[in-house]
């Protein structure tokens, strides 16, 4: 820290999750540099089984129990919170307790299916054929918000309703689409936070239709460090080789629309590898199952059972290409792979990673350049840049300083936040 007035003082960080796979890679990242100044505490709410990270002390609280929450801020001297994702349970916790909130600085780390559940963003996230399949599925009451909710410029107007001064509105909207009302409460969470992170500040951005008083921060669930393990090549002599589509179910993989653009082309000894193991009885994940076997009959692999990690990355290392289809931030930690491993990988030009990658110097191609042309593997040369750069990107020195902003930044919001009381 820069300032010696600030030398004397810690403050101390709870991290609230909810109980997935990221725990402890974020754990991790947050480890990787002690300054003394920040204690960084880690509290994860589940509702059954409790995910455990070995070498890290957990606290475990039950989903819902909220007085427990606010309870230990007061018992462990907590000056901020860090939300890592907003999921349904923690807008609400936030909106029902903003009066004790804001004493606490406040910060969102970006998961992914916060952000992208935002109406305007939501309706530009899907693919021509793939839109089709979601607006079908949707009521009229639901297609008709998001037509007019899709407009920046009208849910900016509709994110300033305070529901909580007048729950009335909320009967109204409910009546229109569930969905409509869980928008503004995210969108009035959000307002409340005073930091908010990401690893892609192209992504950050999307906020400030609604809301820009607040700070940005890097953050980043993804290091080089968790998949070195995956690198090494276990793969059998003579293994397939593979075209990967998505990484996913989601129907925000665009299935459909890359199905299509594929189909007459010529694969030659390669296979398409589809996941669809996520959900695989999700009518969306069975539609695409059926086209993908429609299409492409014993060339297409798809993934309908649960593989283990070891499993999957010795898959990912059998992919010549990779084809991600989103529009939006997604897949990331199997990008970072695909990256090291030299695999050629096209994404959709509307994905933010696109312009990203593109700027950081890393070689990729974009979905609307496939071709039978475009379906070669790389280089030796273009795999070996490829490698070193993503290396660079997520390799531990980068990560320490982007740790060393992230704990400065929280350090210095949090002693003026305390100074002002």
């Amino acid at each position: 820290m820069t300032e010696t007035s600030d030398m004397v003082h810690k403050i101390k960080v709870l991290h609230i999750f909810d109980n997935n796979p990221f725990i402890e890679p974020a754990i991790n990242f947050l480890t990787l540099y002690q300054d003394g100044q920040i204690e960084h505490i880690f509290l994860v709410l589940y509702s059954q089984e409790k995910k455990k990270v070995n070498g890290h002390d957990i606290i475990y609280v039950k989903k819902n129990d909220t007085q427990q929450i606010l309870e230990l801020l007061g018992q462990r001297g907590i000056d901020a919170l860090v939300f890592h994702g907003l999921s349904k349970y923690k807008r609400s916790f936030i909106l029902r307790n903003k009066k004790v909130l804001q004493n606490y600085l406040l910060a969102w780390v970006i998961f992914g299916y916060d952000l992208y559940t935002l109406p305007y963003i939501k309706n530009k996230i899907f693919d021509t054929l793939t839109y089709k399949i979601y607006n079908a599925k949707n009521l009229p009451g639901k297609r008709m918000y998001n037509l007019v909710a899709g407009r920046k410029s009208i849910f900016k107007m509709l994110s300033k309703i305070p529901l909580e001064r007048f729950p009335w509105i909320s009967g109204h909207l409910i009546s229109l689409s569930r969905t409509a009302l869980r928008d503004l409460i995210l969108a009035r969470a959000i307002k409340q936070m005073d930091i908010i992170s990401g690893f892609f500040d192209n992504e950050v951005k999307f906020i400030d239709v609604f809301y820009d008083h607040y700070s940005y921060l890097p953050f980043t669930y993804i290091q080089t460090g968790d998949i070195k393990d995956y690198l090494k090549d276990s793969s059998p002599k003579n293994a397939e080789k593979y075209i990967l589509i998505g990484n996913s179910d989601a129907m925000t993989n665009n299935h459909l629309d890359i199905l299509e653009k594929l189909k007459g082309l010529d694969l030659k000894d390669k296979k398409l590898l589809l996941p669809l193991n996520y959900s695989p009885e999700s009518p969306y994940s069975e539609f695409i199952f059926e086209q993908a076997k429609k299409r492409f009959g014993k060339k297409a692999r798809i993934l309908r059972t649960y593989v283990s990690k070891s499993e999957y990355f010795t898959l990912l290392r059998q992919c010549e290409i990779a084809i991600f289809n989103h529009k939006r931030q997604q897949a990331v930690s199997n990008l970072v792979f695909l990256f090291h491993n030299g695999s050629k990988i096209f994404l959709n030009p509307s994905n933010p990673l696109y312009e990203f990658y593109q700027d950081k110097g890393l070689i990729l191609y974009s979905t609307d350049d496939i071709s039978d042309k475009s379906l070669q593997a790389l280089t030796e040369e273009e795999k070996l840049h490829n490698s070193d750069t993503i290396k660079k990107l997520y390799g531990e020195e980068r990560m320490k300083e982007f740790l060393r902003i992230f704990n400065e930044g929280l350090f210095k919001l949090a002693m003026k936040k305390k100074n002002k009381k």
